[in-house]
């Protein structure tokens, strides 16, 4: 399966509002954002790429920052996606990379005041993918 940055960038939505579903906190240390925070600092400075040997990842991309089941499968959820990028040879940093898209998704987080309900929700712009319209 191809990924594009698009489809990074939607993946990575997709887990945050199954978080929201799940009524995981979005910001401070041990949340959604605090999560994505340290994934995308380790993401900056991980030198690792796809190849065809498996190579280890930095402990951050391995480590939860906080020990609830629900956090624990989110931090999952958004590592597969990550991987999933990295075997597509996305970028790891820079202006258009997985960590600037999970760098925006922080602060969209921040001001994100919307909680999960039954109704279908607008999620903040910066949270939408740029489709370049």
């Amino acid at each position: 399966m191809s990924m594009r940055m698009q489809d990074f960038q939607e993946q990575i939505n997709l887990a945050i509002n199954k978080g929201k579903s799940s009524n995981l906190p979005l910001t401070n240390a041990g949340s959604m954002g605090g999560n994505l925070a340290a994934l995308a600092t380790a993401l900056s400075t991980d030198t690792t790429t796809h190849a065809d040997a498996v190579e280890a990842p930095p402990a951050a991309l391995k480590t939860n920052l906080i020990p609830n089941d629900r956090m624990t499968q989110f931090v999952e959820q958004v590592n597969l996606v990550i991987n999933m990028g990295k075997a597509n040879n996305l970028p790891n940093s820079g202006a258009t990379s997985m960590a600037t898209i999970l760098n925006n998704a922080v602060t969209a987080l921040t001001g994100d005041a919307t909680a999960h309900s039954r109704e279908m929700e607008q999620p903040p712009a910066a949270l939408l993918p740029d489709l370049g319209n």
